[in-house]
């Protein structure tokens, strides 16, 4: 296979200004010091008020080396802050790196941002030929594939409304179908995908793996390690904008897990931290998260005869017309075992959500989950319209099994993911 996409030493450096804090209180000592500031800036009219800005070197990305073949699926994994979105910005030409060099063969469609590459003022068919004009291609090649973009997208019924009065959602389906569909040798998709509802992600999932068997390169973000570990055939993951391991992508994951494990997710308690939380706006935000088992007591190791429950505290900001909140149950390759909506047992399916702060708690029965490690994945959303946040992997726990039915006569532990007893009957004959 030939390389396509080639890094070497790649770094990305922001400058920040912090505002120090104002220790004038009256209106009086804020004319003055205004005034001061003005005389500084006659005086000086380049200078920097130093006094006022603390100014800082943050490196997005440092050193970063790895290749992509033709036709890989390359996953790009880390928590948020790692540097994901910056290095997909530097791969779309979107923003320059600060040093090193990238070498790129082939045209490149990009699905980051909702909006990435559109003007809003512009209808979705006017959208759909510029990006196709941007990618280098001819009017008519353009026209020979308008049909299918339309119809993948669903927006046929909008495609000459402006995009500004699109959904979210809208944007989402017809910017994935442009890029999917237009004649670009590498794709790169952004977590971006997950503002789509379940049935979409699906679906964009199918058409990735048709343009990769098909020979093309695909870089994907996501914070589904389910959905990386059956797309994508290698990864990389960025720790503090640094490359912390690259191989297949189930070594990644795995690694990625364990990584991610060794933190305070083992005290069986979570309290809001933003590097851990996938914020797709300002609606709502999850606060924590705790574990305890049957006897009240917070704890990640359970037995498997026993029950154990799981508290959230969250805040919604807005009133929605619905909303389910989900818990999942991941193993250590990401796969996932177990998924809860707190809609299963109680009268809030389809019904709004007013703003305020919630406290929710889940009881999940003995002899349930497989003595495993597991981790916790908590996410909240409108089904089909709209995720609010995401956390993943925030809590680690263990089931453990003592004395259970679970083991055979040689000690060993049963395959599977489920341990719940099955009722058998056993009847027999005399020979």
């Amino acid at each position: 296979m030939s390389t396509v996409i080639k890094i070497n030493n790649l770094s990305k450096k922001y400058i920040i200004g912090h505002q120090k804090g104002q220790r004038y209180t009256t209106l009086r000592d804020i004319a003055m010091h205004k005034l001061r500031s003005l005389g500084e800036r006659v005086r000086h009219p380049l200078s920097i008020n130093r006094e006022q800005v603390n100014i800082e070197e943050f490196w997005a990305l440092k050193d970063i080396n790895f290749e992509v073949n033709q036709g890989d699926r390359l996953g790009i994994i880390g928590r948020n802050g790692a540097g994901k979105s910056t290095l997909l910005k530097i791969l779309s030409r979107i923003t320059e790196p600060t040093s090193g060099r990238i070498s790129i063969k082939g045209r490149v469609a990009i699905l980051l941002e909702v909006g990435t590459g559109m003007h809003q003022e512009l209808t979705g068919r006017e959208n759909i030929y510029l990006n196709g004009a941007i990618l280098g291609m001819k009017q008519y090649e353009i026209s020979a594939r308008f049909d299918d973009i339309v119809d993948f997208s669903g927006c046929g019924l909008f495609v000459d409304t402006p995009i500004k009065r699109y959904s979210t959602g809208m944007r989402v389906r017809l910017g994935f179908a442009v890029a999917a569909f237009l004649d670009a040798d590498i794709l790169i998709v952004d977590e971006v995908l997950a503002v789509g509802d379940l049935q979409f992600q699906k679906k964009c999932i199918g058409k990735m793996e048709e343009l990769g068997n098909e020979g093309r390169t695909i870089l994907f973000v996501s914070h589904n390690m389910a959905t990386m570990k059956v797309f994508c055939n290698k990864g990389i993951e960025l720790n503090a904008g640094e490359l912390s391991f690259a191989g297949y992508i189930d070594d990644v994951i795995k690694h990625y897990i364990e990584m991610n494990s060794n933190d305070n997710r083992l005290t069986g308690h979570y309290k809001n931290k933003s590097l851990d939380i996938n914020k797709h706006n300002n609606k709502a935000d999850l606060m924590e998260v705790t574990i305890t088992d049957s006897d009240s007591v917070q704890n990640t190791i359970i037995n498997v005869d026993q029950c154990f429950i799981i508290h959230i505290k969250w805040k919604l900001n807005i009133e929605v017309p619905f909303l389910r909140l989900c818990v999942e149950f991941t193993d250590n390759m990401g796969n996932v075992v177990l998924m809860t909506e707190d809609t299963d047992t109680t009268d809030l399916h389809g019904k709004p959500r007013k703003p305020g702060t919630y406290y929710q708690t889940v009881t999940i029965p003995p002899l349930l989950l497989m003595p495993k490690k597991y981790s916790i994945n908590i996410f909240a959303g409108m089904p089909r319209v709209e995720r609010l946040f995401e956390a993943n992997h925030i809590i680690q726990f263990e089931i453990t099994e003592n004395n259970t039915h679970l083991s055979s006569v040689t000690g060993e532990i049963r395959d599977g993911y489920i341990s719940t007893p099955l009722s058998w009957k056993v009847s027999s004959t005399d020979v």
